[in-house]
């Protein structure tokens, strides 16, 4: 009888389990795996500023490698993550995209196309791309267009649909980085020349901050002085 009464007893916690926890379970794993964005958490573990000042000597590693490599009077943007690798070359005002890996990828040319335009070989994307994952970051643009009043570099830190959080270079004499020192940009890394931003997109409305050199402080500045 005790017997019985323990094989029942362990058939129904089996069934409970099978019925109740496995459901919930397979629920939570599911959200946790395709809904989380688990860059953005990390991320989320070192403000802008913050991750700056901790992988300085790696950014202006990371925008040397550019200036030596990037071509001279364009505006090149290469996104390397999410598994929609692109290189957007901006020459005098017609932009093309070259993609890998993207839902675009058969009615958009390759990214070795796009290599191929500005002289790259496979080798030295890889380089690249070591370089933003040393620093967490996603893009890098690097603007030299001769439409451009002032050339300027911006390598983004972490993505997401609605907002970017990102760094912009200029050189240390730039009136444009003077500008918006003026609007209240933080200055505590000024012989870098670089601004942390924060743009932040929403029912086609634009908005961008800029950090202060309060890290709670943030000045709300306009699209065009950016």
């Amino acid at each position: 009888m005790a017997k019985a009464l323990k094989t029942f007893i362990a058939v129904a916690l089996g069934l409970f389990f099978c019925v109740k926890v496995l459901p919930i379970l397979a629920i939570v794993l599911y959200f946790k795996f395709f809904f989380v964005d688990h860059d953005a958490m990390e991320l989320d573990k070192a403000p802008p500023m913050q991750n700056y000042e901790q992988n300085r000597e790696k950014f202006l590693d990371l925008l040397a490698f550019a200036d030596r490599n990037f071509p001279k009077n364009l505006r090149v943007t290469i996104q390397s993550t999410y598994g929609d690798e692109y290189i957007w070359i901006d020459l005098d005002g017609n932009k093309t995209k070259f993609y890998s890996n993207s839902i675009f990828k058969d009615s958009a040319p390759g990214i070795g196309e796009g290599l191929k335009l500005i002289g790259w070989d496979k080798k030295t994307f890889v380089e690249l791309k070591s370089k933003l994952a040393a620093i967490n970051a996603r893009t890098i643009v690097l603007n030299r267009s001769s439409d451009s009043g002032v050339p300027w570099a911006e390598i983004t830190y972490r993505y997401v649909e609605h907002f970017t959080d990102s760094y912009q270079f200029y050189a240390p004499d730039s009136p444009k980085l003077a500008k918006l020192h003026a609007k209240g940009c933080s200055k505590k890394f000024q012989s870098d020349g670089v601004v942390f931003l924060f743009e932040n997109t929403t029912s086609g409305s634009y908005r961008a901050f800029c950090s202060g050199d309060d890290d709670n402080k943030s000045v709300l500045i306009e699209k065009h002085d950016l």
